[in-house]
């Protein structure tokens, strides 16, 4: 018998989840008693970049809101796109 061997690329697009405001502000205050980027990105379950610019966005503005988004604002809430 022969051996075949068999490769099968997968490609995974995750998207890492995003903070709330609440979370911002607790991850702000995590800055501010000195933990590092990585740790707080761990306890929130994401990106050091994440992180990093939360950093910045607090340092050049002074607010942890949302940055605006393009596109039209949403029609659904997310329940109803799951019907």
């Amino acid at each position: 018998m022969e051996k075949v061997e068999v490769s099968i690329a997968f490609q995974f697009t995750t998207t890492m989840p995003r903070l709330l405001k609440v979370e911002r502000e607790r991850a702000v205050g995590m800055l501010e008693a000195g933990w590092s980027l990585t740790r707080i990105a761990r306890h929130f379950n994401v990106a050091v970049s994440t992180v990093h610019r939360l950093r910045q966005r607090i340092a050049e503005t002074g607010v942890t809101d949302d940055r605006p988004r393009l596109g039209a604002p949403r029609v659904t809430t997310p329940d109803q796109d799951r019907h």
